[in-house]
This record gives C-alpha cells, structure tokens and sequence, in this order.
C-alpha cells in the first residue's frame, strides 16, 4: 500500500522508442536528478510515469531504466496504455503517443495535493526543489516558470552537482513569457539580428521585453512590464542612453523611471506620446549593470504591475554613448553608427512618400490619414530630427495646417534649436506652404523645434494639444540666398499670406482683418484645403469587461507543457488538457487561458527557480520548426493552428469563463490500467482512478 497523499505528483509520459533521439539518456538523467533532489531536500512527492502504447517488441521502461535501491521520499508509479486502447482513437497510426491524453492518464490518478505536469528531458535547478520542499504553493495559483534549454552533453555525466553545473554554464536559449532567445553562457540574452540597439556598450535587453517586430519600415521592441536591460563598459564613466518610445494606447499618459533592481531612482520622465527620452546612467568598469525600466501612475506615483498588457514600445535606434560625447542634440554619425538607422523613414508623411531621413520627437502623435492623404499632428513644441544635405544649403519644405482651437485666426509658425534660438518665424492662418532656408552645417544631423504660439487649448475631449499638422516635409532645390541672421527673413511663404513680410503680418493681425485667404498656387492640387474643425476624438476607457475585445489576456503559455503546476482540484475541475487526438502543439497553451479564466492567477516563478530542458533531435524549436511541421504533413497527423488557438482564447475572454472540451470520462477514468509501484517488492496492480469530492468554487 502506498504512503498518505503526497505533497507534489509530478506527472510525465513516455514510450520506449527513442523518439527524439538518446531517449533512455535524456530519461534517465531526469530520474537520476529528481529522485536524489527529492531525497535531499525531503519533498514528499511521487512520480507518474504514463506509458503509452508501449512497443510489442521491446521492453517496458521500468526494465531499462536504473532505479536507486530506496526512494521512500518519492515512490514512481508506472501507468501502462496498452495498444489496444491507442487504436481506438483517430490518427493513431500517424502518432503513437498522444501526448495530452497521456498526461490526463496520470493526472485523474495522482494523489498529490499539488500536481505538475512536465516532461523526461527536464532538469530541476536544486533552488527550484529546495523552495518547493518549504511547501510554499497555494490554492488559486497557476505556477509558470521559464525554461533554459541546455546541450545535450549533461547526459554524460553522473553526479547531480555535475549536471546542474553544467547546465549552468551550457545555456542555448531561454523561453520566457515574451519570447524564446538565444543567450550567452551566463544566461544573458543575446541581441537579436537587425535589434533596435548595437551592442556598443555591453547593451542587451533581458526580463520585459518582447522580440523583435516590425511596425510598417520601422522595428520595435514592446514591452510588457518592468523591463530589465544591461550596459557594460570598459571604464567606470556616465553614459548616456537615447532611445524613442511610445506608450501603448490604453496607457498613456505614464511616468517613465529608470532605476536599479534595489529601486533606487535614477531618472524619470512622464510619457505622453512617441518622444525622445536622454538619461545618464553612472556604471561601473568591467562590471554588468542591471537597470529597470518600470511605468508608474503619474499621480500616484505606483508601479504599474501588470504583466498582460503592453505598456510602451521602443523604436529602433536605441544608441549608447559617453556623456561627454554628445552636446544634447542627437547623436552624429561619427561619434554614434546607429544615428543613420534613427533617421530612417517613419511613414509616408508626404505624397509621394518623402526618401529624406527623418525621424518624428516628442510633440507629434501617430500617422493619420485624411482623404488618403497622411499627415501627423503635433503640439505646440515638437521635435523633428533630420540631416541636412551635404551639398549646400537646401530649402526646407513644410506644408503645415494649425490646429482646429485657433479656428482662422492667424499663428506664428517658428523654427528653432534646443537651446531655443529661432532661425526662422512666419505667420500660418491655414493649409500653406513654408519654404525656410536654415543657418545649418551640411551633412549634419540636427533636432529642429517646430513652434507654433500661442499654445492651443483643449477641444473637446480630445486631451492631444493640436497645435498644427504637418502634410509634406521635404528637401527642395538648392538655396539661391544664404540664411540671415533675421528669423523673420529666412522664410517664404506661399499659399495664403503669399509675399507678406513680417511686419505686414503684425499690421494685419492688429487690424484684425477677416476676409478669406485665397488659395494660392503653392498648394498642391491632390491635398483638399479645409478651414472646419474636425471632430473632436472620445477616447474615454470601454466599460469593464469589454463588449469587444480583440486578443486574448497574454499569459506565459511559452513551452508551458515543460511545467504546469496547480492544485489537484483546479486540474479536476477543468478536466485535464483537451483531449483532441491530434499532435499536441498549442494544447498546453490553451490549458493555460482555460485555468486563467476559471479564476486562478498566474504567478511565474523568477530566477534562481529554473527548469533546464536537454536539447534532442525531436520535438519543436526555433531551428527545427520548419522540418517538424513538414514530418507531420507528411504522416498525416493534425495539429491545432494558432488562428484557432487565439480565437478560444479570444472567446473565454469575451464570456470571462473557461471552455471545457472534455467529458466526465476523461483520462481513461473507466479503465482499468496495470499498474507497478516501484520500490514496494515491484508490486503490480489495476490502477484505481482516485475520487474526489466535487471542487467548490474558487475564492481567493
């Protein structure tokens, strides 16, 4: 007879056919390290081992695989599916382990109180055991963690100290809740190709940051919560970061602070809108420096901890410099490589699209589109980064519009550096072109200041301050005058207040004259004039939950069949994982969103608590993906898509409850399986399905 209940039932499956490649290896390094782990730290826990299927023509895993001669601590219990059952379900001839179906075996006859669902190439870090031997899991929780993959060398060696050292120092990837990749053999994750930074400086991103993606020409980073990143230098100096974000649009506004992991403030700034943020960072020689990025409540001042929301992006052109290299402008392209992919084009800002490096700062809002005709608004200062022509001094093109609070009446339109020296003003009463000849060095790159006073007030219950709209930005023809020193005579405007000095412009707005501008021949044809306001834009929060929601709650679902942990009532209550006898990608995914949304909260377990994965030839990643779908084509098995996958998921959130897809005999609950108790005088019996008292329903 068996022990009391224990602690943790810790459930894999398995067959011997060494699918995957080395798989009484791979096995036996996993028992090897759990049992001793287990005996050492005292886990009362019980191993499940689901052998599904077993081959006629070979022995059964507990014949090949060696046993320690006690393991009193964790007893493993063998549960055979014989062929006869597999043949029963569809597509058996094309996979003959059903992995899910396997799991729901031991999972509906374990008798821990807690139970985790992992698999036989999986290694525990000793931190992992040692905390799980406090007896710290609760009720209401689902338990994710990361999973390291490591070299498939740890199978040679024989001591668990030497095979968790080595999976120490073997590191190939992580897979983590924003992505799988490569990393360093310290565990630091790499930069990915065509990143948004250069690794000047020792600069990599860690915790918070999704991978890599595209945005139209432009790539970003977004960032999900407390994103963690590293600097490294030669010399303990003050470097300065520079980098464009844009908050999420259920986020803004936010205060933005930099700070180390013992929350010690080192910068902070309030984010409104797609700006430039520059923030000096002291750091150590030869030292790696941890700093977190973290959005609190601009009134409140609290840290915003929500880990299933994208909270702000980060654009590409993220650079690192001295402090001492750069004067507060943007960084030039000899002091800093990564200015040229800064300057790259934002978006079609003009028609046709504009080929001059540009990049949008702090003041200008999203790209928006009227008529089929782009344009940005900006506020009242805004901030246009752009390199001046090499070949002499070009005119700069503007086609600007103010904004709808100032409803006709006529602005000054100003063009300035950061210090706030004005190198050319003219009046804007609507739609018209501003032809400016700048005081600039050629072949620079400058941040001009584009100003319109006085400063709009608010429309409506649109919270933008719409000081103007830019339409075309552009290099014209080479200038026939050089720049003066008079900002009101460096500019030329055409269209309305065509030919009108400066001071003319002063005599007519005191005379306050009303008559209409005609539209002059500067205005492009394609780009209707409009002098009506228009609508000001609600964006006040949907009600609560959301009528319609358009993606699901982002949840750590990354390799998250290598270890889902709940208690034993929460796995009874949703019925173990769908049974769908297909491969069974996507299925443990979807396990996650159904225990979310049947009102457990997610916790992932953080670093040192770790899980190793042993790299073998079978099974999913980054560089096998391609062949292992192709091998299921070919042998005909299905696999749940993930357009299928996110709509479930979609549609728990909407209904704020779990689909169940099982009925009340899942995990073969009416069959009578062989079992053998190993460690009990190989003690073999039917296995008894274990019953339960109905779940009461979950308060936490």
């Amino acid at each position: 007879m068996l022990a009391a209940a224990p602690y943790l039932s810790v459930v894999v499956t398995s067959r011997h056919d060494n699918h995957g490649e080395g798989l009484l290896a791979r096995f036996q390094t996993f028992v090897d390290v759990l049992l001793d782990q287990c005996e050492r730290h005292q886990l009362p826990a019980e191993l499940i081992i689901v052998e599904w299927n077993p081959p006629l023509d070979r022995p059964r895993l507990a014949e090949v695989l060696r046993w320690p001669t006690r393991h009193e601590v964790c007893p493993v219990r063998f549960l055979e599916v014989p062929p006869a059952l597999h043949r029963q379900f569809p597509n058996h001839s094309g996979l003959p382990l059903f992995q899910m179906l396997a799991k729901n075996v031991g999972i509906r006859r374990a008798r821990g109180e807690f139970i985790l669902c992992t698999n036989i190439d999986l290694l525990f870090a000793e931190e992992l055991i040692a905390w799980l031997g406090q007896r710290p899991l609760r009720r209401g929780r689902l338990y994710r963690i990361d999973r390291h993959d490591v070299a498939a060398g740890v199978t040679t060696l024989s001591t668990t100290e030497e095979r968790l050292a080595y999976c120490r120092a073997n590191l190939l990837r992580v897979n983590a809740r924003e992505g799988t990749f490569p990393v360093e053999g310290d565990g630091q994750r790499m930069l990915q190709e065509n990143d948004i930074a250069s690794p000047d400086w020792g600069l990599s991103f860690q915790e918070g940051w999704q991978a890599v993606s595209n945005d139209g020409p432009e790539r970003v980073r977004w960032v999900c919560g407390p994103a963690t990143f590293t600097l490294r230098s030669p010399e303990a100096r003050t470097l300065r970061v520079r980098m464009e974000v844009e908050p999420a649009p259920a986020c803004a506004p936010f205060l933005l602070q930099v700070c180390r992991p013992d929350e010690t403030i080192l910068a902070e700034h309030r984010i409104v809108t797609r700006q430039f943020l520059r923030f000096d960072l002291p750091v150590r020689a030869e030292v790696t420096e941890r700093f977190i990025l973290q959005v609190c409540d601009p009134e409140t001042r609290q840290i915003r901890r929500t880990p299933f929301d994208l909270l702000f992006r980060v654009f590409e052109g993220m650079s690192v410099v001295a402090a001492t290299d750069e004067s507060g402008g943007p960084p030039a392209p000899q002091t800093d490589h990564v200015a040229r992919r800064l300057l790259r084009k934002r978006g079609p800002i003009e028609v046709p699209p504009a080929t001059m490096p540009l990049a949008f700062g702090t003041g200008f809002y999203t790209l928006e589109c009227e008529q089929g005709h782009p344009f940005r608004w900006a506020g009242a200062k805004s901030e246009l980064c752009l390199q001046t022509p090499a070949d002499g001094p070009r005119i700069l093109q503007l086609l600007v519009e103010p904004g709808p609070a100032y409803a006709g009446q006529v602005v000054q339109f100003c063009l300035s550096t950061l210090e706030g020296k004005v190198l050319a003003q003219a009046p804007l009463a609507q739609r018209q072109w501003i032809d400016a000849v700048l005081p600039l060095e050629g072949g620079a790159i400058h941040t001009l200041v584009l100003q319109v006073e006085p400063e709009p007030k608010p429309i409506g219950n649109d919270p933008r301050s719409l000081a103007f709209r830019l339409w075309h930005c552009g290099w014209g023809e080479v200038a026939q005058r050089a720049p003066t020193d008079d900002p009101t005579r460096n500019c030329i405007v055409r269209g309305p207040l065509a030919g009108t000095s400066f001071r003319a412009f002063l005599r007519r707005l005191r005379g306050a004259i009303k008559r209409p501008w005609s539209r002059g021949p500067g205005v492009a044809a394609s780009v209707p004039a409009s002098t009506e306001a228009p609508t000001p834009v609600s964006i006040e929060p949907p009600a609560f939950p959301p009528t319609h929601v358009n993606e699901p709650v982002w949840l750590h679902t990354n390799a998250s069949g290598d270890f889902t942990l709940m208690a034993r009532e929460h796995w009874l209550m949703l019925r173990g994982y769908p049974e769908f006898p297909i491969y069974s990608m996507h299925l443990d995914s979807l396990l996650c969103w159904m225990a979310y949304h049947s009102g457990l909260t997610e916790e992932v377990l953080a670093d040192p608590l770790r899980v190793y994965h042993i790299e073998h030839g079978g099974g999913w990643t980054p560089e096998t993906s391609a062949n292992l779908y192709r091998r299921l084509q070919e042998r005909g098995v299905p696999m749940l898509t993930y357009e299928q996958l996110v709509r479930w998921a979609i549609e728990m959130r909407r209904m704020d409850r779990p689909l169940i897809f099982n009925q009340d005999n899942w995990g073969l609950a009416y069959e009578d399986l062989p079992e053998t108790i190993l460690g009990r005088e190989d003690e073999t019996a039917p296995a008894r399905v274990w019953q339960h008292a109905p779940a009461e329903p979950l308060s936490f």
